[in-house]
This record gives structure tokens, C-alpha cells and sequence, in this order.
């Protein structure tokens, strides 16, 4: 009887894990924080005002697609030294966040307003025009660079022109550095960011709210972009806030599924004590 028990309990207890994995497509698309839902135009309310959104695709079990260079986890500008863009990937989909935006593409089809790209806001109007409110679709697909690195490019069509055009490139290289290619930016070169200094605040640096800190995403910086440094705090840090480090968005399933997955180990451990005591009992 105590075997026929145990054996169910830990069926149940497999049943729940298998319960968690999920493909890309199954986690809800995640946008900058906005005043309404997308597209929001010509007004103001849009970007971050404290810690970016991160793990989105952390309950994302599904491959990388084999076509895709795998550029996930944090990256810094190796000519500021300063960690200015996460990256998420699981299955085809692709993510791109920053201080002011989360750029998410549900597939990588290389289709442009097919649905399954990035529909969200232009950061550099974010940044530069008060937090405007500035609609973009663009897709992405992997490719490679004449050198044959992997590359994520991104498209958009040209409304002058009508034309799909190509308008940012990220590739990584064979020595693990990744070169961005941006039309604003030019060409910038990352590396990437060490497990142990990931970061997990936004904090003021410099000026007149120098040392003020965002811990959640909810929070909100009185500082601008330009002095927003993307950091790692220490643990005494943390322990004086009053804010959660975890930046995750309730947008997506995950809180959801972590809730569920909780619960049910909850119980099957009440179960499994409660049976190991009436066994002892009987």
C-alpha cells in the first residue's frame, strides 16, 4: 500500500514539473511600459522608470533555434564599460532589453508585420523626447555576416520607399564579443557581462538624485537615461530597501506558473508526510 502511494505521489510530482516546461510561443508577449495598450501615439508615459523587466522567458524550455547565435545574458559596452542591454532567448523567440525598453519578438520570422515581431516603442524617442510615445513593428531573423558568424538582424519597412530594409545587426564573434550595428550608434562592441556581476538595480548616478535606487520595475527614478547606470547592488543594499529585487513582469505566465508549481509541491509534501505518518501508525 505505502509503495502504491509513494509511486502516485511522485507520478503527481512529475506530472507538475512537466507541467512547467513551455515553449516560447506559450509565454504572452511582454511591451514597454506604456499609458495604454499598443500603439500608444504622440504622447508621453512610455519606457521604464525603474528596473527593466528580466526572466521573462525563464520558464522557456524549448531549444534555441540551431540557426540563432545563442548572445543570451547581459552585455557591456567595452568602450564605456557600462552593462546597457540584456538579451532573452528561447525557440526562435527573441528578446532585446535596455534601460528604457523591451523589445520582444515572439518568432523570428524575418517577416515584417506579420504579427510575430516586435510591436513596441522607439527608445531613442524615449529617451530623447520626454518619454514619448513613438510606435515601431519590425521583425527579426538569423543570418550570417560575410565572415560566416551568426548573426540576429533586424527589419523594418521604409515608409518613404515602401521597402524592407534592414536596420540593426547584432552578431557574435568567434572570440565571444558580440559587434551591434545600429543607425544612430554606429558600430559598438560588446562583451559579455560575468554571472556574479549581473545586475539587479537601476541607481542615479552623478547630479542631483545621485545614489537613488530601483530595486523593481514599478519603481520610478527621478533621474534621466543619460544618468541611469544598469548595476549590480550589493546585498546590504538590498537588505536596507523595502523593494523586491525581482524585476519580473506580471505580464507574463510566469508568476502564474511558479504560483501553480509552488502550490502543488506544497501539497504533494503534505500528501507524502501525511501517508509516511499513517504507514508508521498503522
Amino acid at each position: 500500500m505505502f509503495a502504491v502511494v509513494v509511486a502516485l505521489l511522485l507520478e503527481l510530482q512529475l506530472q507538475s514539473t512537466q507541467a512547467q516546461a513551455l515553449n516560447a510561443i506559450d509565454i504572452p508577449r511582454v511591451n514597454t511600459p506604456s499609458p495604454g495598450d499598443w500603439p500608444q501615439s504622440n504622447i508621453t508615459g512610455c519606457g521604464f522608470t525603474g528596473l527593466p523587466y528580466t526572466n521573462v522567458l525563464a520558464n522557456c524550455t524549448e531549444e534555441i533555434d540551431p540557426s540563432a547565435p545563442d548572445i543570451t545574458g547581459y552585455w557591456k559596452n567595452t568602450a564605456t564599460n557600462e552593462t546597457d542591454e540584456l538579451i532573452e532567448q528561447c525557440g526562435s523567440r527573441w528578446i532585446d532589453t535596455s534601460k528604457s525598453v523591451i523589445h520582444d519578438f515572439p518568432q523570428c520570422t524575418g517577416v515584417v508585420g506579420d504579427g510575430l515581431g516586435c510591436q513596441d516603442y522607439s527608445g531613442p524617442k524615449i529617451i530623447e523626447e520626454d518619454m514619448l510615445c513613438s510606435p515601431i513593428v519590425t521583425g527579426c531573423k538569423f543570418e550570417e555576416d560575410e565572415d560566416g558568424n551568426k548573426c540576429v538582424n533586424l527589419y523594418t519597412t521604409n515608409p518613404a520607399t515602401n521597402t524592407v530594409t534592414k536596420v540593426v545587426s547584432r552578431c557574435l564573434q568567434q572570440d565571444g564579443k558580440m559587434i551591434w550595428v545600429h543607425p544612430l550608434a554606429g558600430t559598438v562592441i560588446y562583451e559579455k557581462v560575468d554571472v556574479k556581476d549581473e545586475p539587479n538595480c537601476m541607481k542615479c548616478m552623478g547630479g542631483e538624485f545621485d545614489g537613488v535606487t530601483a530595486y523593481i520595475s514599478e519603481d520610478e527614478l527621478p533621474c534621466s537615461y543619460e544618468e541611469r547606470e544598469w548595476m549590480r547592488c550589493s546585498e546590504e543594499d538590498m537588505m536596507t530597501s523595502s523593494s523586491s529585487p525581482s524585476a519580473t513582469p506580471t505580464t507574463t505566465a510566469n508568476s502564474s506558473g511558479n504560483l501553480k508549481f509552488h502550490l502543488s509541491t506544497t501539497i504533494l509534501s503534505a500528501l507524502f508526510i501525511g501517508v509516511v505518518y499513517a504507514t508508521l501508525t498503522w
